[in-house]
């Protein structure tokens, strides 16, 4: 056993979300999609709403549009803890996996070897530093090293922030994790034998098109494109939003925005939406929610709270927090 386990497991954190993709922690519009999967890898893509969570943070340089990020954003963000009566000044890292924040840790001065634990689902687990590298091990053995050459691009201290660059599972799978110039995704590779491709189309650095690979068949690198791809998935914007999605057989799910949350999602064959979040983000303290099969969801927070969702670290001195929140 690590020597950071503990019998006293902190639980791990669960999306309880209502049929229309709600989630019941936070009042978020949690919309979760795979768009794209190949042997042992998979694309999957998420909407991160802040109207009805204030505090949730965006992603950073989202890969996908504003509030659209996906489960190969993994990062180490770093910010300066300024000196208090009770601590001295410091760095507190947090771990980020896709949509979820794995814990936050603590270190003086440059940091070297273990960091210590500074929140609840960080004694589940471990992060190192080592030469500067970021190197997190969970609680099932996996173990994530961080690149210490590719900063996460727009979020602050840049210089103590560090992208992935290869997942190390327990079962000896390995998944390496290449960028380009601008520090944003270009490949996702297992040793496995497949990959994942990311292709951009201008400097606003969005995908536009994700293709996969069976690299037994085709031999891929980072500089590879998916022109000539037959298995891809297209993206389209309207400015910094993501309004249309072809997937690998060619058929289109448009998704609608109001304040940069998405208010309807048509999937192929529909004419109505799927999920018409049109009275959702009218009203802060009651909304509703009208689903493709015509059931509408009534939605009520007593008020707004500073949530301690599934996106944030779990502080050792707090449980998980909700503002109660009511459905019918």
């Amino acid at each position: 056993m690590p020597a950071w386990a503990d019998d006293d497991i902190t639980p791990p954190k669960v999306m309880l979300l209502s049929p229309g993709s709600i989630n019941l922690s936070d009042g978020g519009f949690d919309y979760n999609t795979t768009d794209l999967s190949i042997g042992t890898l998979q694309l999957q893509r998420f909407h991160l709403p802040r109207v009805t969570a204030p505090g949730r943070l965006d992603a950073d340089s989202p890969f996908f549009g504003t509030h659209m990020d996906n489960n190969f954003d993994i990062y180490v963000v770093a910010t300066q803890k300024a000196k208090t009566q009770w601590t001295p000044q410091h760095t507190a890292p947090t771990v980020h996996i896709g949509a979820t924040a794995m814990g936050e840790w603590y270190f003086t001065g440059t940091g070297n070897g273990n960091l210590a634990a500074q929140s609840g689902d960080a004694e589940q687990a471990n992060l190192a530093l080592s030469s500067g590298v970021y190197i997190y091990t969970d609680h099932d053995g996996t173990v994530y090293t961080f690149n210490s050459g590719v900063a996460a691009a727009g979020v602050l201290h840049g210089n103590l922030t560090k992208r992935i660059g290869s997942i190390q599972f327990a079962n000896g799978l390995i998944r390496t994790f290449s960028y380009n110039g601008s520090g944003q995704l270009k490949e996702v590779a297992d040793s496995s034998g497949y990959a994942i491709i990311f292709d951009y189309a201008d400097t606003s650095q969005r995908v536009a098109v994700a293709c996969g690979f069976n690299t037994s068949q085709t031999f891929v690198t980072p500089s590879s494109t998916c022109t000539g791809a037959t298995l891809k998935v297209t993206y389209g914007y309207t400015g910094a939003l993501l309004t249309s999605i072809t997937d690998v057989v060619g058929k289109v799910t448009t998704l609608q925005y109001s304040l940069n949350n998405i208010t309807c999602v048509l999937p192929p064959g529909y004419t109505t939406c799927k999920f018409d979040n049109s009275g959702y983000y009218s009203n802060p303290y009651t909304s509703t929610q009208v689903l493709g099969d015509g059931a509408v969801w009534t939605y009520s927070i007593s008020a707004y709270e500073p949530l301690r969702d599934c996106r944030r670290p779990i502080l050792l001195s707090h449980a998980a927090m909700a503002a109660p929140f009511n459905v019918s």
